[in-house]
């Protein structure tokens, strides 16, 4: 679907020099032909550019019933789909990750957003508890998105969630659920893999030891290792490329600026790399393993630790490392991550390098 009308800001400046600001609104009539509306005498540009100017004048054409509306009575799927596929900078897989949220709010997908209220979202929410607290929030994030997109298009006069708040579930302690392996578990899962599955295991390792993401490790080369000064480069990933089509996937650039890095590499995965590499003939610039998704590496996690994912090593890399004492800085640039995005994840652990920090000033300057 088409936008139906849009604004402009002019300056007609005065005979005496200063500013004449004037809103003008094109819209489409009902008989299809595009009229112009406007006003003018404003004397800063913000002030004609505000959403309430906007609404009033949008208000005073609609009044007159000359206003094609297309947008009448949308559904959250229309407005969504619309939304989704005019963003095209976004990555394949970014678009396939913001359908799969949208198709998920099955309960709201075919009510028009007019209709929806802040208590069906609530309730929505609550439905979905036993879901993983980043599914929810990414939800959220995308409701709340779709909200501001359809404010600004005049779908909706104001966001029913503007002020909505997820709350994730907390355990006994009244901390957020983090899934993470004890190091017993780990070592246990190493030796399971190494037995049962030399491919999954030199996953697992980079996992373990690196931090990286799955589709990064799985989109490695050997031209990305370098043995010598223990350290990999990460520059890639092995993610869907086809946003229609989640099976069809391929090498693409890293999820953000932030996830291009050199990686420091342990003795231990180093030992580990000289042996799978030994078993085997790999070209420069072929990948390391044959896999393209996780789910077999998954089942395989699950037969030893079950409940687990490869995920769940990404966050006992990152937590051991602050439990450790590494600085955020120093950990986010490990993960390829922004400082927020660590400390919004392992909130409560950074909460504990606080408290440590004011142990310490104390003790220092008494």
């Amino acid at each position: 679907m088409e936008m139906n009308y849009n604004f402009i800001i002019r300056n007609r400046p005065r005979k005496n020099g200063k500013p004449n600001y004037q809103l003008i609104l094109s819209y489409r009539s009902k008989d299809g032909t595009w009229k112009q509306a406007s006003k003018g005498g404003y004397a800063l540009r913000s002030l004609a550019a505000s959403d309430k100017e906007k609404e009033k004048l949008l208000a005073k054409v609609r009044k007159k019933g000359d206003i094609d509306a297309v947008f009448e009575g949308m559904t959250l799927r229309e407005f969504g789909e619309m939304y989704i596929s005019s963003r095209t900078t976004l990555a394949p897989n970014s678009i396939f990750t913001y359908r799969n949220r949208l198709s998920s709010m099955t309960d709201l997908l075919d009510k028009p957003m007019v209709d929806i209220t802040y208590a069906d979202v609530s309730q929505m929410i609550n439905g979905m508890r036993n879901a993983a607290t980043s599914s929810i929030k990414g939800r959220v994030s995308l409701l709340k998105t779709l909200f501001r997109e359809a404010v600004r298009y005049h779908v909706v006069t104001a966001s029913p969630i503007s002020d909505f708040a997820y709350k994730p579930r907390e355990d006994k302690a009244g901390k957020t659920k983090l899934r993470t392996l004890s190091q017993d578990e780990v070592q246990a899962l190493l030796r399971y893999a190494h037995d049962h599955n030399r491919e999954a295991w030199i996953v697992l390792c980079f996992a373990v030891y690196t931090g990286a993401r799955i589709g990064e490790i799985l989109a490695l080369t050997c031209s990305d290792i370098d043995l010598a000064n223990r350290s990999i480069t990460i520059n890639k990933q092995l993610t869907v490329t086809d946003p229609s089509n989640h099976k069809v996937r391929g090498i693409a650039r890293v999820k953000s600026k932030h996830s291009n890095r050199a990686v420091p590499i342990p003795p231990a995965l180093v030992t580990a790399l000289n042996e799978y590499l030994d078993e085997r003939v790999l070209y420069v610039h072929r990948r390391l393993t044959h896999y393209r998704t996780s789910h077999n590496i998954n089942c395989l996690i699950n037969r030893c630790v079950p409940g687990h994912s490869v995920h769940d090593l990404r966050h006992t890399y990152a937590t051991r490392l602050l439990a450790e004492g590494i600085d955020i800085k120093t950990v986010a640039s490990l993960l390829g991550d922004t400082i927020t995005t660590v400390e919004l994840i392992y909130v409560h652990y950074t909460d504990e390098m606080r408290e440590k920090a004011a142990d310490d000033i104390n003790r220092i300057f008494g």
